[in-house]
């Protein structure tokens, strides 16, 4: 049996994603040799309205740079003082003159922005108050930016087994019911069941694991990717397959995004 295409319903982690995210740009002085400098560090609130991206690295011309967005609202930017507490955990505060840019604005103006917390990279976590003006609004309006509880490797081995499942079966209903938002946000329920159905889909005879990956963060959001092998067909028409779930930890649950592109297995 010749598989036509993936199942391929959400965003996919991409070998150039992760590394663009981990390997930054290269910046250099006058007087020392280039070094590499680290992407900005983003962190998200736990319920994916408000997200802080801020160049945590000492020593470059842009420490302390920072975006803040809020869904719906518009983006801050501005420099605001880094204090490393140690090595992996960073202290922000201090108040900046900077930039606001509302959403469908596009010219930006003064804004003030002030802001505390703690970012502890060894555990992607961190929790800032960020106090900041608006044109129109008087006073400040403050945010807490929170991350949840980080996910673990048991919860996404967990998910992962019903998204399997839920292929294996074909059950599209559940599938969407476990889906990301990149999936939800576009199709209702039916309409997806509808699409997914009008497709021809691998029919899986057997599926399992194959093996373990560790949990990514690219861009303060953490995706689980889980290798897989399936069979199609039985006896001399059967053919195996290898490829990866995919799944990204939305508002604290692990939610189903998509697959990789099978390949036979040799």
């Amino acid at each position: 049996m010749r598989l036509t295409r993936p199942l391929t319903v959400g965003v996919a982690l991409s070998a150039s994603l992760l590394g663009a995210a981990a390997g930054g740009t290269v910046y250099a002085s006058a007087d020392s040799p280039p070094s590499q400098l680290a992407a900005p560090y983003v962190i998200r609130d736990a319920s994916g309205t408000e997200a802080l991206s801020v160049q945590l690295q000492q020593g470059v011309r842009n420490t302390g740079s920072f975006d803040f967005s809020v869904a719906g609202v518009g983006d801050w930017t501005g420099v605001i003082t880094v204090a490393p507490v140690s090595a992996r955990i960073s202290h922000l505060k201090g108040i900046s003159t900077g930039l606001f840019e509302a959403t469908g604005a596009t010219t930006p103006v003064p804004a003030t922005v002030r802001m505390e917390g703690e970012i502890d990279q060894s555990h992607n976590s961190a929790a800032v108050n960020i106090w900041v003006s608006q044109p129109g609004h008087p006073g400040q309006a403050h945010y807490l930016l929170q991350t949840g509880s980080p996910p673990n490797a048991s919860q996404a081995l967990r998910a992962a087994q019903q998204a399997l499942t839920a292929l294996q079966h074909q059950d599209w209903p559940a599938i969407w019911q476990m889906a990301a938002s990149s999936v939800t946000d576009r199709y209702t329920q039916d309409q997806f069941v509808q699409v997914m159905s009008g497709q021809q889909q691998p029919s899986m005879s057997s599926a399992s694991f194959s093996g373990h990956r560790p949990i990514a963060v690219v861009s303060g959001i953490s995706y689980y990717t889980q290798p897989i092998t399936f069979t199609t067909g039985v006896g001399g028409s059967a053919t195996t397959y290898t490829a990866s779930l995919v799944l990204v930890w939305e508002k604290g649950q692990w939610r189903f995004a998509g697959t990789s592109q099978p390949q036979p297995s040799s």
